[in-house]
């Protein structure tokens, strides 16, 4: 939980070595002493929640939400209300990822599996100088599990089926590491994927929203000396989905109505007819090298060099029909990057504590898209971005007493992007040619973080954290892109305040902790749909707030453990003017003037508020070697609201989700059977207006959405 990961080594003489044993299985014992918000789960822990890719963190983390829409590249993570809500190639993602110290650069690619992870970090607030990378609303950080000192290999395999559909899925998971050498370790990872579809096409009786994944890693460890150690990470994922097809939940058109039969909208609608799949194929490489070099005095210099490259082809067809009411489109991205990050450290066994490091980032990204209307009118459009960043930064740590200390780091980044965009015209929509148009921008900008930590004794801990953070001006890579809007928009600014208080009751084995934060964004980046056009415009819709309370606990009480976290958020829109109503709304009558103020009104994807329970009891060892663990995880969300414009239709709800299982395990074998969602309880993950039906809405489901039946198995050799 958020920075209650552990307790200070001082607590050691009042803990039994049991009870240490068993709170460091979540939280390092170190992290008490920590001034930042971090949530912190390790492989154990995510098995429990049956956590196998990136986005269904958001079931155990406090504050971490998710916009999951029709394809990785319109998908992204949100913490504290605060994130990226813009599908556009030419925008850097609020919440950044970081796996083994890279940052795997979009949003896009932030939607993966979580292969061979032992331990998973959500870090709340800007994060100026922890990572090297600057991130302006936070960090999901994946550490992954290395070679050991004997070879030891783990076969896994996943299943699970939802209860009232046709609809199963297979994870199967191989991985082996060990010693090559006295001083070299390997370790190798495969894993495949099959997530049959769960909404049935009408049109030609196949399922969509389905997808097969496959990846593999390899990953070299080299002790040069007992001062100098190399790490190299090679990785390569391949995923085909027909993928990501929303339902139709209401209409207001009789027509449309009977050109969608056999389908019936409605709330309880999982079938579609559509003449053309939503496809949705992504590939990604990277390579990732690691040199860290220590010294006699405790100091340590840190480097890491990666690359990666992502491609993502989608093909959707926006009117959702069996016939071709709007223009099939088509689009391929690329995104290349390369980073280099340098850190010294200075030895920590002193009073005052420094960091140093430079960081270099690179980032090509190129969108191609195409749209064709039957054979009546075609265009193409391509746009292409290359960002480059450079930062130096620093971070100090002085110990002012025994009790008492204070920290601060600065960061100067320079940025530089260049945009160019090419389109045909294209007359069905009344757009013009773009010809090898370009711009350019450079910036420079000072970021800074400061905290107070006062720690009276190892049992508790407050500090009081100030962050000022940023993120890139962006251009609007979009094929509806207007000839007199090339000019990107200013970068947004954010500036965060933390208060957190930690207490730790050795002898009850509970720790709480409670933190209260207010972040106000200057320039916030969003995207609005232009007056009397189809267009999305790229603009800085003003201040940004989101503030709230942050509350948390972990107790051991003999064989039961109990972790809960609730966390209340307030994420509201500041002076924005002028943003269209849905279409919805103005049919409803609810919008006479087309136009709305938002001052005040919910940001998306941001729920007022959020509960996370877990909670496992473990039966001692049975006489033949086996233990038996019963499991349990509730979590509810209160409504949130799912549009920038604030639909009071598009809202989704409040929902709980409950999920039990019961795992049997040996010393090298572990099975566990689960239900997930056993309440059965339906809920989207956002809604849309329908392109062809004005009125109508389209809504966008997960499997989650209903009850499953899994079992696993892992064996260890």
């Amino acid at each position: 939980m958020a920075a209650l990961v552990g307790v200070h080594s001082a607590v050691s003489e009042e803990l039994t070595t049991e009870e240490l044993l068993v709170t460091s299985q979540a939280f390092a014992l170190e992290q008490l002493a920590l001034p930042g918000a971090l949530s912190s789960f390790d492989a154990a822990l995510l098995s429990q929640a049956n956590i196998s890719h990136s986005s269904e963190l958001v079931k155990v983390a406090p504050s971490l939400t998710a916009l999951q829409s029709f394809s990785n590249r319109q998908s992204a993570f949100l913490i504290r209300g605060l994130g990226t809500l813009i599908f556009s190639a030419g925008i850097e993602p609020s919440v950044i990822t970081m796996i083994d110290g890279a940052s795997v650069g979009s949003a896009a690619q932030s939607m993966l599996p979580v292969l061979d992870i032992t331990r998973a970090e959500i870090w709340r607030g800007p994060q100026i100088t922890r990572f090297a990378r600057h991130a302006a609303a936070g960090v999901i950080n994946l550490v992954s599990e290395r070679a050991s000192e004997q070879w030891q290999g783990r076969l896994q395999l996943r299943a699970n089926r939802v209860a009232d559909g046709d609809s199963n899925a297979f994870e199967l998971g191989a991985y082996l590491g060990g010693p090559i050498s006295e001083n070299l370790g390997a370790r190798f990872a495969m894993t495949s994927s099959d997530t049959e579809g769960f909404i049935k096409n009408a049109f030609d009786q196949q399922t969509l929203n389905g997808q097969r994944q496959t990846s593999l890693i390899g990953k070299f460890d080299w002790a040069a000396s007992q001062s100098l150690s190399v790490a190299l990470d090679l990785s390569h994922s391949d995923a085909q989905a027909k993928c990501c097809a929303p339902v139709v939940s209401s209409i207001n058109s009789a027509q449309i109505g009977a050109i969608l039969l056999p389908v019936v909208a409605g709330t309880a609608n999982r079938m579609s007819n559509t003449n053309t799949a939503f496809i949705a194929n992504s590939r990604t490489s990277a390579a990732r090298l690691a040199i860290d070099k220590s010294f006699e005095s405790g100091a340590r210099l840190l480097s890491v060099t990666a690359a990666s490259t992502y491609s993502e082809r989608e093909s959707q067809d926006f009117d959702f029909l069996p016939i071709d009411l709007i223009p099939v489109s088509i689009g391929y991205d690329t995104h290349e990057q390369l980073s280099q990050a340098l850190r010294f450290e200075s030895s920590k066994e002193t009073s005052f504590h420094y960091e140093l490091g430079a960081y270099y980032e690179q980032q090509d990204r190129t969108r191609d898209y195409d749209r064709a209307f039957l054979s009546l009118d075609r265009s193409s459009f391509r746009a292409d971005i290359t960002q480059r960043s450079t930062a130096v930064f620093a971070h100090a740590t002085f110990a002012l007493s025994d009790d008492l200390s204070i920290g601060g780091g600065v960061r100067h980044t320079s940025e530089h992007i260049e945009f160019r965009a090419n389109r045909d015209a294209f007359v069905l929509q009344g757009l013009t040619a773009l010809n090898n148009v370009t711009d350019s921008t450079d910036g420079t900008v000072l970021d800074g973080e400061a905290s107070v930590h006062y720690r009276p004794d190892a049992a508790h801990s407050m500090y009081v954290r100030w962050s000022r953070g940023h993120k890139a001006p962006a251009y609007n890579v979009i094929f509806d892109l207007a000839a007199n809007a090339l000019e990107p928009v200013r970068k947004e600014r954010g500036e965060s305040w933390e208060l957190s208080y930690k207490r730790v009751f050795p002898r009850q084995r509970l720790m709480l902790g409670a933190t209260a934060f207010h972040t106000q964004y200057e320039d916030y980046q969003a995207q609005v749909q232009e007056r009397d056009s189809v267009s999305l415009l790229l603009l800085n819709s003003g201040d940004i707030r989101s503030y709230g309370v942050e509350l948390e606990a972990d107790w051991v009480y003999r064989s039961l453990r109990l972790r809960a976290a609730l966390d209340w958020t307030r994420a509201h829109i500041g002076e924005v003017q002028g943003v269209l109503c849905g279409n919805g709304e103005v049919q409803r009558g609810e919008c006479p003037n087309g136009f709305r103020e938002l001052k005040g009104e919910a940001l998306p994807f941001a729920p007022d508020t959020k509960l996370n329970v877990m909670a496992s009891y473990t039966l001692a060892a049975q006489p033949a070697g086996y233990e038996l663990a019963l499991d349990s995880l509730y979590r509810w969300q209160s409504s949130m609201q799912t549009a920038f414009n604030n639909d009071p239709a598009r809202e989704e709800g409040a929902f709980g989700v409950w999920n039990l299982g019961l795992t049997i395990a040996s010393e090298t074998t572990q099975l566990r059977v689960y239900a997930e969602n056993i309440l059965n309880k339906n809920f989207a993950l956002a809604h849309f207006d329908n392109p062809v039906d004005a009125g109508g809405y389209l809504s966008f489901y997960a499997r989650e959405s209903a009850r499953r039946f899994g079992i696993s198995l892992r064996t260890s050799f």
